[in-house]
């Protein structure tokens, strides 16, 4: 069963449908996820996290992308201001992903934004505003619909580090994941380890 990360429901809450891609793999991986507009940014980097498998063992921002025209706006750059970060920052100018939700954001049908997860293996996830919906009260939130590809695997060296495995055949014998398993999105599954999941990434990066 998915989980409903707020409570209190307000009436003008509105669904955002996302695409979620995985950037440089082939073949493409991908999710389709309705979430509430007043999620919590920080929970939105937990909801992608966990339909791609991540172990959360590495910091991550989120950035607004903008087109051509707004090149030279203000990047938006939301992350978890935590002590970890401040071991890795001596600059304030980042935003605090737990203190924005996403209707703050101002987010319209095809805006952009950018999951960027390990600094060094650089998992980067484009996320797409789909359509903006209204709420289903028979469906609880945030909940994936569709979607392709088993996820990533931590400390493989990235996308291209992951298709190597796959392509030399080691994929099974280093990370006991079959090459048939990679091509496979479980729906059922990934919706029933959600609300764990996400639990488990605001321990993680929140109580440091």
């Amino acid at each position: 069963m998915a989980w409903v990360l707020t409570k209190k429901k307000n009436k003008d809450t509105k669904i955002y449908q996302f695409h979620v891609s995985l950037k440089n793999y082939k073949p493409n991986m991908w999710r389709r996820i309705l979430v509430e507009s007043e999620t919590k940014v920080s929970d939105l980097a937990y909801i992608v996290l966990s339909l791609f498998k991540a172990d959360g063992s590495h910091l991550f921002e989120i950035e607004k992308m903008y087109g051509r025209k707004d090149y030279f706006s203000e990047r938006e750059i939301y992350t978890i201001k935590n002590k970890v970060y401040y071991d890795f920052n001596d600059d304030d100018e980042q935003r605090d992903a737990k203190e924005y939700t996403l209707n703050q954001l101002d987010l319209e049908e095809n805006s952009k934004l950018q999951l960027w997860y390990d600094f060094g293996d650089d998992w980067i996830f484009t996320i797409k505003l789909e359509e903006i919906l209204e709420r289903d009260e028979n469906i609880e939130y945030p909940i994936a619909i569709k979607g392709k590809g088993y996820g990533i695997i931590d400390d493989c060296g990235g996308p291209f580090g992951l298709m190597e495995i796959i392509q030399n055949g080691e994929i099974e014998e280093i990370w006991g994941v079959s090459e048939e398993e990679m091509k496979i999105f479980d729906l059922q599954e990934a919706n029933d380890e959600l609300e764990e999941d996400i639990e488990f990434y605001r321990s993680n990066y929140e109580s440091h």
